[in-house]
């Protein structure tokens, strides 16, 4: 029996070692000269993952995935059918995988979390929303700007799209159509921060934070900025509730919210008032350019209070007009992102932690004009 190889189209030669050298995301097809069965194994049990993969008695085709960095080996066997004796192995070495490939948390500015699988070697992409509802698709390089990757998107009905993302160290910031925050049917392109390395040391979470809150309810959007300090080997959450922007020391001390902090699920912490404890909330402190930020997903769930059947929740710490504690009303979604900061005064930090929504940012400035809407915090 012998093999013939094809990689991307074009023939291939093996070198001597026997093996041919593919990179992840090559396509390859091994045709038999005589009709076979197939089988393949991998170096590692999941070393080598296989797209589109096809098999009949006249050919193997599948598109190679190497889900490792290193270099790994997968092995196409094939069997005569009239005699299962017969038999001839391609081995195919892969070349490791881009070292951004991989499944990072997602918080969007909607309110919700996900997941993100990205390969760039096959140049595909998996969201996969809170239900677990997985929307699957291409991504490419936005030829305009370098850097800049462009989602293949169904739900972007827009002639210009705005879902688009940039990746730094281990994280990823963009905008991609999620359902909207106002509870209607549409698919709206909005901000995301997403990170696959998260804090998961207590004592790490002390610094000096910036809490970006967007407001969503019926007929209502609005924002906020507040400080937030973690403290004491990071068991003591304090958010300044002022309307101006003061960091803990200068805050009012009747606005200065406190807050317990202990382990929570998945990576993350959850945080108690001291002085409410139906106030509370959990968030996750993920790794974006070096940089802490402090990430809650804050999608307000309407509860019942009361006989007259009004429909109230608080959750997370208090919001304020004024220094007097406004509730959330039915329906409202708070998305929180607060990036850390070591600097002495809140100016500082607003300055540092707000640059991937700034206004420097080509995926902020794209998705904002999308939307007919932009409001980058200055200080």
């Amino acid at each position: 029996m012998n093999l013939a190889v094809t990689v991307n189209g074009a023939a291939a030669a093996a070198d001597s070692a026997g093996q041919y050298a593919v990179k992840p995301g090559d396509t390859v097809e091994v045709t038999p000269s005589i009709s076979a069965d197939w089988s393949t194994t991998s170096s590692g049990s999941n070393d080598v993952t296989l797209r589109a993969a096809g098999a009949s008695g006249s050919k193997w085709s599948a598109q190679m995935v190497n889900n490792t960095t290193a270099q790994a080996t997968y092995t196409v066997t094939a069997k005569a059918t009239s005699a299962a004796s017969v038999s001839k192995d391609a081995v195919f070495k892969v070349a490791g995988g881009n070292a951004q490939n991989g499944t990072y948390r997602v918080w969007a500015t909607n309110g919700t979390q996900l997941q993100l699988a990205l390969n760039f070697d096959t140049k595909t992409y998996d969201m996969t929303d809170p239900a677990g509802v997985v929307s699957s698709d291409v991504f490419s390089a936005d030829p305009g700007e370098a850097g800049t990757y462009v989602f293949k998107s169904a739900k972007v009905t827009t002639a210009f799209n705005g879902a688009r993302f940039r990746v730094t160290s281990d994280a990823v910031v963009g905008a991609y159509p999620f359902d909207d925050p106002q509870g209607t049917s549409a698919q709206l392109v909005q901000p995301f921060v997403a990170s696959r390395a998260v804090l998961t040391t207590q004592a790490d979470l002390d610094g000096v934070y910036t809490r970006l809150g967007m407001n969503y309810a019926p007929g209502l959007r609005d924002s906020q900025i507040r400080v937030v300090q973690l403290s004491a080997g990071g068991t003591v959450l304090q958010q300044c509730n002022d309307v101006a922007i003061h960091d803990i020391p200068s805050c009012t001390p009747a606005n200065v919210a406190t807050y317990t902090v202990t382990p929570g699920t998945n990576n993350g912490w959850n945080y108690v008032n001291v002085a409410n404890p139906a106030d509370k909330a959990a968030l996750t402190v993920a790794y974006v350019g070096g940089n802490g930020c402090c990430c809650r997903p804050d999608r307000i769930r309407p509860e019942r209070s009361g006989s007259s059947g009004s429909a109230l929740s608080r959750q997370g710490p208090s919001r304020t007009r004024r220094g007097a504690a406004r509730p959330t009303a039915a329906g409202e979604r708070w998305a929180s992102l607060a990036a850390a900061s070591r600097g002495p005064s809140p100016r500082r930090t607003v300055r540092r932690t707000t640059r991937p929504w700034g206004s420097t940012s080509p995926v902020f400035r794209r998705a904002c004009r999308a939307r007919a809407r932009c409001r980058t915090p200055t200080s």
